[in-house]
């Protein structure tokens, strides 16, 4: 049997296992914080608190159609315990690749206990640790961005074993869409950027020498201005007071996407595709706009501009110093009164 093979099914089994014991521990119904304004608004598709996790609510919706449980909420928690145990799977294809660096052919039984045997103690580990697993029996955020990051960095190794070929930069656009979705379900996963950009250095540079490494850095830290300030910030904030510079930036790079292809510039059309398919992903935020309830989260002012301002920046979170309490009278934001019309639908959990 191939190494690959027993790879798989090593990784098939985690998962397997991983999901049942999530499935037979997930919470039957509303579990207590945000998980239940999570499982509201999966059913009703609505809003929830900022920044939003539109991608969560849509995947939330999915569930909520799905007769897989006996109730609403258990069914919003099963994504959680789907996702994590995709990510249990995913670190152990991460390990093993990382493992074939340094032994590129077990042979020997101690070989193949190094190869196989420590990626799945270590994915077990993760599997059965108290916060992971904590996470992966309720509708929270958590799971399926750990999921996003963990596939992320997955196609990223496969990527490091195919550059060579021309058909690895698919890899880099999926990656990159990956990401753009991630952003609809929490912000930290584009951290994975960084990670992405080591695989890239290493994937070029055997040893590290400042000058490059420090370039690599550079890049790394550009692109996630790019995705964090430009587009996930600055771009909705100019829908509302000057529309025609997103309707620019969005031609110019269709016209350089157009160009890069025609004149076969690989790097420049993987760039630019890359960041239009990080936008496509980013597009999930369109349901805030589609399903909020007019003033709910605009205070009066341009729905548009509060997206950016108000629900994208949290700014109904204030900010205080850690370690330093802040809970008073004195320090607690104020508010305009918001009138919130009776709902539609019901829900029965």
């Amino acid at each position: 049997m191939s190494k690959y093979k027993i790879n798989y099914i090593i990784a098939f089994v985690l998962f397997l296992v991983s999901f049942v014991v999530y499935a037979l521990t997930v919470q039957p119904s509303v579990p207590f914080w945000d998980c239940g304004e999570f499982i509201a608004v999966s059913y009703s598709l609505g809003v929830p608190h900022p920044p939003g996790a539109p991608f969560f609510i849509i995947l939330g919706r999915i569930a909520t159609l799905l007769p897989i449980a006996e109730n609403i909420a258990k069914r919003v928690n099963l994504i959680s315990a789907f996702v994590s145990a995709l990510t249990v799977m995913f670190l152990y294809l991460i390990t093993v690749r990382l493992i074939l660096r340094w032994k590129p052919e077990p042979r020997t039984l101690v070989d193949k206990l190094a190869v196989y045997g420590a990626p799945i103690v270590g994915a077990l580990t993760l599997a059965f640790s108290d916060t992971f697993w904590f996470n992966a029996v309720e509708a929270e955020v958590y799971a399926t961005s750990l999921f996003l990051m963990s596939f992320a960095i997955w196609l990223g190794m496969v990527w490091f074993e195919k550059a060579d070929k021309i058909e690895s930069d698919r890899l880099i656009l999926l990656i990159a869409y990956v990401i753009g979705l991630s952003i609809g379900v929490h912000l930290l996963s584009i951290l994975t950027i960084f990670t992405l950009a080591l695989i890239v250095y290493f994937r070029f540079r055997e040893r590290i020498d400042l000058k490059s490494f420090t370039i690599m850095g550079v890049i790394a830290v550009g692109i996630f201005f790019l995705i964090y300030k430009v587009i996930i910030f600055w771009i909705p904030s100019m829908l509302d007071d000057m529309p025609a510079v997103p309707l620019i930036i969005a031609i110019a790079v269709s016209y350089g996407i157009y160009y890069a292809y025609q004149h076969r510039k690989r790097i420049l059309f993987t760039f630019l595709m890359g960041v239009f398919l990080v936008f496509l992903g980013y597009t999930t935020y369109a349901l805030i706009i589609i399903r909020a309830i007019p003033g709910i989260i605009t205070s009066g002012s341009s729905f548009v501009k509060s997206l950016d301002k108000i629900f994208l920046s949290r700014f109904a979170y204030k900010e205080h110093a850690p370690f330093v309490s802040t809970i008073s009278p004195d320090t607690l934001p104020s508010y305009s009164p918001i009138k919130v019309t009776s709902p539609r639908r019901s829900l029965t959990i």
